[in-house]
């Protein structure tokens, strides 16, 4: 079967949920737009808690997670990996498509997309991992975590795509990217064509290889010859963090907007920091687009090791430094090349080591080393006119706000009615995205081999100097624990009766933090080892736990598994109060005795 699940003509109101799909032949889940028109087509659709992977292993075949084209269609906590089949020239985790006719509400939100285009023998991304062509009225892409591989990128490596159908017709309205963190999707973490009024705020991208580009790129890839295209829209790029790796090479662009003529761009409150050693610019604008049609100022770009840096590298407006694109332009008045101050003493959240499917390689957490200090001068320092009116963490910027996808000192949102942020939320009923936490894969539950040697026990444990430590106390389900009770730096590990014949321990930890890790060694850590846990509310937030430890005959939790120990527990946020000891009742008054 070619896919595992084609709807065609018009279906309505369907949810799939809860399922895990590995090795499809093509496309796992397609809603194909063959029999729709612009009156009736597929409508009402919801994907959800789903766990898609390996959609073809057949060289050279496009392939997809999920395609095709619905109205009011909701993906929502799905994780993608490594469908766009090997050395194929396209394929896509997610591919929403359709040239027909125009379809609308579309929200992709609170999902993993992993190594779509990722082609091992060639050590190439070749595809986006997040692609829509078409036309669509009203769309969401908000709160994603979207990885590629820390080597090369070609051509059509992109984090995100939003494009019409090439040399058709077609425009996009109403399009809100926002809150995701982009990985290595270096070529292009953001790319966005014909389209109109466009909104992208608060990403992140960090790069770490050598072929990075930009983090936005913008194109018309329309029909010349088709006069009816006009897109009037504002297209705004605020309050977004771009971060270059200290080994980069290659080059580096914030902006690239030169091969557009129409469209309007206001590009304000974003922070650039390359720290790569290749060529490196703030922008590339220009060219056929006239600078009438652009607002900038307020951003930070900083690069402080590169000798070809320049603040804008159109040849048909170039700029060497700041102060000369000021005079230029009359833009960027407000502008900086200075240190933009972030925690740089936080360590990544990816875990490069995986080369097999599914790699659960997710970020635990949002770790935040793209957050700014006391003394950065992004503090302030936004422009009013167009901000973000949340950071990336889901708190309200503060009266003069912050540059960059960090409020410091911002104020925790307070929860509203459902969809107040966007009209797509609005219609889908989607709750508000408060915590910003990226969710684990859903996991197929193992079958227990018993062969598998079983796990015996589950205990927090001390570190020292970096080396395990003594046992500080069992965890049982239902246990509650203080912070004082536990250890400066501790860790988490689970007891195996034969480690010699356990090939690996599988984690998953989910709560106020979640954790999602694959341990090949004893001991069997939740953390891994020289990280730990640091005994703090920022570090191990207190609430409530759920815990999932499973042994596996294989590394990287492959072959057959055993049976899953899972223990509920809680972290106080206050110490527990000791009962009180009853006061002890009074000795009874002797009874007088009788004169």
């Amino acid at each position: 079967m070619r896919n595992t699940f084609e709807a065609r003509n018009a279906v309505e109101s369907v949810e799939i949920s809860n399922s895990v799909i590995q090795g499809a032949w093509e496309t796992a889940i397609y809603l194909n737009p063959v029999g729709g028109d612009s009156e009736n087509h597929h409508r009402n659709w919801s994907l959800n808690n789903l766990s898609i992977y390996d959609a073809s292993t057949t060289t050279g075949s496009a392939a997809y997670g999920i395609k095709g084209a619905a109205s009011n269609l909701r993906v929502d906590s799905v994780f993608l990996e490594a469908n766009g089949g090997p050395s194929a020239p396209f394929g896509n985790n997610l591919y929403l498509e359709n040239a027909a006719y125009l379809t609308s509400n579309i929200l992709i939100s609170n999902s993993g997309f992993s190594r779509s285009g990722w082609d091992e023998s060639e050590a190439l991304c070749q595809s986006a991992n997040i692609l829509i062509e078409g036309q669509i009225d009203g769309l969401e892409i908000t709160n994603n975590f979207v990885r590629e591989e820390i080597n090369s990128a070609g051509e059509s490596c992109a984090g995100i795509a939003v494009m019409p159908v090439t040399g058709a017709n077609h425009s996009h309205d109403n399009v809100v990217i926002q809150n995701n963190l982009i990985y290595n999707a270096s070529k292009y973490c953001v790319r966005f064509a014909g389209g109109g009024p466009t909104t992208v705020e608060n990403n992140v991208c960090l790069i770490e290889n050598s072929s990075s580009s930009a983090i936005f790129y913008s194109d018309e890839l329309i029909n010349p010859a088709i006069s009816n295209f006009s897109p009037n829209g504002v297209i705004r790029l605020r309050n977004n963090t771009f971060l270059v790796h200290p080994d980069n090479g290659g080059l580096s662009v914030f902006a690239d907007i030169n091969d557009v003529s129409s469209g309007t761009y206001s590009i304000h409150n974003n922070v650039i920091s390359m720290q790569g050693y290749g060529e490196t610019s703030c922008y590339d604008l220009g060219g056929q687009v006239s600078m009438e049609n652009f607002e900038i100022d307020n951003n930070i770009c900083f690069s402080p090791n590169t000798p070809n840096f320049n603040w804008n590298r159109n040849a048909t407006l170039f700029a060497e430094t700041l102060a000369d694109w000021q005079v230029f332009t009359d833009f960027d008045d407000s502008s900086s090349n200075v240190d933009p101050g972030f925690e740089q003493e936080q360590r990544y959240w990816i875990d490069n080591s995986c080369r097999t499917s599914p790699c659960l390689s997710l970020p635990v957490e949002v770790t935040p080393f793209f957050k700014v200090t006391t003394t950065s001068p992004a503090i302030d320092a936004a422009a009013e006119i167009n901000r973000s009116e949340e950071d990336f963490f889901g708190n309200s910027r503060v009266n003069v706000a912050d540059i960059g996808v960090h409020e410091f000192g911002g104020i925790d949102a307070t929860p509203q009615a459902p969809g107040v942020r966007s009209p797509v939320s609005r219609l889908l009923g989607a709750p508000r995205l408060l915590d910003r936490q990226f969710p684990l894969p859903p996991q197929a539950v193992p079958k227990p081999d018993s062969q598998v040697p079983s796990l015996t026990n589950i205990q927090f444990v001390e570190i020292n100097n970096s080396q395990i430590g003594d046992t500080i106390t069992n965890i049982n389900s239902g246990d509650s624990f203080a912070y004082e009770e536990l250890t400066p730096i501790f860790n988490i590990v689970a007891l195996s009766e034969d480690e010699e014949s356990t090939g690996s321990v599988l984690f998953s930890l989910d709560g106020p933090r979640q954790i999602l890790r694959a341990e090949n060694q004893a001991p069997y850590t939740l953390e891994v080892q020289g990280v730990d846990f640091v005994n703090t509310t920022d570090n191990f937030p207190p609430g409530d736990y759920v815990l999932r430890v499973t042994p596996y005959q294989g590394v990287n939790s492959g072959g057959s598994a055993g049976e899953t120990l899972i223990t509920q527990f809680t972290i106080l946020e206050t110490p527990i109060e000791p009962e009180p000891e009853p006061e002890p009742e009074p000795e009874p008054e002797p009874e007088p005795e009788p004169e």
